[in-house]
């Protein structure tokens, strides 16, 4: 088993050394990126609804929240997993995440990544899709 890159942070938002003491974000030191351990919604939403309930998190005193950019929900990729193709620190469910950059042809379009097997799509903005709420660490 490898040792997950991310560290744990408490509902204090102090860093603990083990998820069986409960930690609400995770803290990537690497790319200074702090994920919400929970989905910003419990449902899938169409791409607007989801980026607002990414802003809408409020977690451990921050309100900088937002939705991903493609290449940092990429990052959460685990490719020697499926079902998901994740961390299971990251607690993510094997369906649909959005991201909140636009494809190059088209605003109508939103790159996710489908963590069943972690493999990143486009499709328009009106498909439902789950959220994870991120912020950069060092702000």
């Amino acid at each position: 088993m490898s040792k997950s890159r991310f560290v744990l942070i408490g509902r204090t938002g102090k860093r603990i050394v083990s998820a069986d003491k409960g930690y609400v974000a995770l803290l990537d030191p690497k790319l200074d990126l702090m994920w919400a351990a929970e989905d910003a919604s419990k449902d899938s939403l169409p791409h607007a609804a989801a980026m607002e309930a990414a802003s809408a998190v409020r977690l451990l005193k921050f309100k900088d929240w937002r939705g991903p950019e493609q290449l940092e929900l990429e990052s959460l990729r685990d490719l020697s997993r499926h079902s998901p193709a994740a961390d299971p620190l990251l607690n993510m469910k094997s369906g649909w995440y959005w991201s909140s950059t636009s494809a190059a042809w088209s605003r109508e379009v939103a790159w996710y990544v489908y963590f069943y097997l972690g493999e990143a799509y486009c499709s328009r903005r009106s498909y439902h899709a789950r959220v994870r709420a991120v912020r950069v660490a060092s702000q």
